[in-house]
């Protein structure tokens, strides 16, 4: 049951920006946290020579086996959190959580009959 509930909550914070997941990491994990650009390098220092990072342009998946790597360690995450796929697989469908998609943008019509989508 343990199990469950952390791959849950690992996976609603992997759909997150990843400022959010920083802030996380620093404030409640007490990670090691660098901002390089748009890449965010989190350092748990309690898994020894092991650093990971992520940006927004990866998907939730990808940031929960992150997360799931350096809370645990690269070769432990799998055991301790042995539904953290389907986890994170549920929670986008949930919060339709997705690479977010450029937004079209309305344009007036000459006619004066409202906007259109560009």
């Amino acid at each position: 049951m343990r199990e469950v509930l952390l791959c849950q909550a690992v996976a609603k914070l992997a759909c997150c920006s990843c400022a959010a997941i920083a802030a996380w990491a620093t404030q409640q994990m007490h990670f090691l946290v660098e901002q390089q650009e748009d890449v965010w390098v989190i350092e748990n220092p309690a898994v020894v020579d092991y650093r990971a990072a992520i940006h927004d342009s990866l998907d939730p998946t990808s940031k929960a086996i992150f997360l799931a790597s350096v809370i645990a360690g690269p070769s432990d995450w799998p055991n301790i959190f042995p539904t953290l796929v389907e986890a994170t697989r549920q929670e986008q469908k949930a919060q339709l959580c997705q690479i977010p998609l450029p937004q079209a943008a309305l344009v007036p019509r000459k006619n004066g009959q409202g906007p259109t989508f560009l």
